[in-house]
């Protein structure tokens, strides 16, 4: 089976295209391969020629098969401003994956991808207790109280006790306060008293 090319023609014009202000802006370089010059510079005129050059990552400690790509970016001087490392996800498409300064070393591939794998991780934790926060707050909103409803008889002798108070002549902030209850209970009492007639006489 034929080993795939560490980079594809069309994969390489997507690279350089990536860094182009305007189409055609960056041109290959002289007969080397992968190797392209910045023409704006070159007119910029004063001999500044900034070139790019793309390369795949060589370390015989790492077998991968899909390498990642290093485009180093020089000045006029040939000097190496930064590199920018582009990666491969799992279906093998290049991505831009971040950008090196020139004086740090390029991070180590393993770390990266360990890195990734946390993050994708905690980001799968973090949407499961999202979605059991949900549940319990979806579970709670719909929870009505449950309470004991009270005895009625417990609720006819609160009703005469308001009742007493409403014959004595005693307001209504009076009746509440003197009983410790609320306006909604003092008009529910006094609509018992009234459902149950007139006080038969003894």
């Amino acid at each position: 089976m034929k080993k795939k090319a560490w980079i594809t023609k069309a994969e390489e014009k997507r690279i350089i295209e990536t860094y182009e202000s305007v189409k055609g802006e960056i041109i290959p370089y002289g007969n080397e391969d992968h190797v392209y010059e910045i023409a704006t510079v070159r007119a910029s005129g004063k001999g500044a020629l900034a070139l790019i050059t793309i390369f795949p990552e060589s370390d015989p400690e790492k077998k991968h098969d899909y390498p990642r790509i290093f485009v180093r970016h020089s000045d006029a001087k040939g000097r190496r401003t930064f590199i920018d490392v582009w990666d491969r996800d799992y279906n093998g498409e290049i991505f831009f994956s971040y950008r090196n300064p020139s004086d740090v070393p390029v991070s180590d591939r393993d770390v990266i991808e360990e890195l990734r794998r946390k993050v994708s991780s905690l980001e799968g934790r973090i949407s499961i207790l999202n979605k059991k926060y949900q549940n319990i707050n979806d579970t709670i909103s719909m929870t009505k109280p449950a309470g004991r409803k009270p005895h009625p008889e417990k609720l006819d002798e609160q009703a005469k006790k308001v009742q007493e108070l409403i014959d004595q002549g005693l307001s209504e902030k009076d009746i509440t306060e003197k009983l410790g209850i609320g306006r909604a209970t003092f008009y529910r009492m006094k609509k018992r008293t009234a459902r149950k007639g007139p006080k038969e006489n003894g």
